[in-house]
């Protein structure tokens, strides 16, 4: 699977960012920031597949980066023209998957680069020889085609009747784009409309009968991760307007609660269900699925993939 991945470098000095630009401009679209106030920026507003970063940063530190990085699901290399012992276990700690020399960036970042590729494309491959199986070439075409796209800033919104494999596929674009990050799950057409408003919100102690104690909703679990909302088009009306909200805040209050929680995540959505129909009867907002669906994937049903009906 060949895939253009999005590089974000962090050096100050402007020599090494043009080797770096070099090095890497093979490999996909890269992006610069010259010092950590606007590294946060860029890691803030984007997502990057690889960020590259250099441990001195002027009066910064590439180490407090690091977290960051980690956070918004991105492969972190640290670069350095030093090798100080104490800082490089700092940096693996941190969740650094590499720590290299400045002097053998030519020969290694590729080899580093490469390899990332190699264990993406090989999570597509077991997707479609161990899990998903499929020999329609249409729907292998397609599923390549959505794994090349950068999905972390834009939700995922998949259709298709029952048993087209709606799920496999969700969690195959989180192991891709989150493959260290919590995939959370909630199926809600299995949830009664009193009860679904504190699964994804959570709620404090005591906020209704039953509330024993305090709950994480799946949208706190899902920070940093992969939200799987399944079969979203059963959700009432009145919880469309308090996830549309929410995902538009990029906050939310736990039932009970005055005080808002943040939460980023990637959010797919699935439905067996005519999503459009129910928008056209007013059934489900127009402005959520526009929200939900910035990438919308249809699994073709059974009956129309013939190679896959023995």
């Amino acid at each position: 699977m060949k895939s253009k991945l999005s590089i974000l470098i962090i050096e100050d000095d402007k020599y090494a960012r043009l080797n770096l630009r070099e090095i890497l401009s093979p490999f996909g679209l890269l992006d610069e920031a010259a010092d950590t106030e606007s590294a946060f920026a860029k890691l803030k507003n984007n997502f990057y597949d690889i960020v590259i970063t250099d441990i001195e940063l002027g009066a910064g530190s590439g180490v407090d980066i690091i977290p960051t990085i980690i956070k918004k699901g991105s492969h972190c290399i640290v670069v350095s023209s030093y090798e100080h012992d104490d800082i490089i276990e700092k940096a693996y700690n941190l969740g650094a998957s590499h720590y290299l020399s400045k002097f053998k960036l030519r020969d290694q970042l590729p080899v580093y680069i490469n390899k990332y590729l190699q264990t993406k494309s090989a999570r597509f491959e077991k997707f479609l020889n161990e899990e998903f199986i499929t020999q329609d070439p249409d729907t292998i075409q397609e599923l390549r085609r959505l794994c090349e796209i950068n999905l972390k800033n834009q939700n995922l919104f998949i259709s298709g009747s029952t048993g087209t494999g709606k799920s496999l596929l969700g969690k195959l674009i989180h192991d891709i784009t989150h493959p260290d990050a919590p995939l959370v799950h909630l199926n809600c057409s299995e949830i009664s409309e009193t009860l679904l408003e504190s699964e994804l919100f959570g709620h404090e102690k005591g906020a209704f009968t039953g509330a024993d104690q305090k709950k994480d909703g799946k949208l706190k679990l899902a920070n940093g991760g992969t939200l799987f909302l399944d079969e979203v088009a059963t959700m009432p009306l009145s919880m469309q307007q308090k996830l549309l909200k929410a995902l538009d805040e990029k906050t939310f209050y736990p039932v009970g609660s005055s005080s808002p929680i943040k939460s980023d995540f990637t959010l797919i959505s699935a439905t067996c269900e005519g999503i459009l129909e129910k928008v056209q009867r007013k059934e489900f907002r127009e402005d959520l699925y526009f929200r939900l669906s910035g990438f919308h994937f249809h699994l073709k049903s059974l009956s129309e993939r013939p190679d896959d009906v023995e």
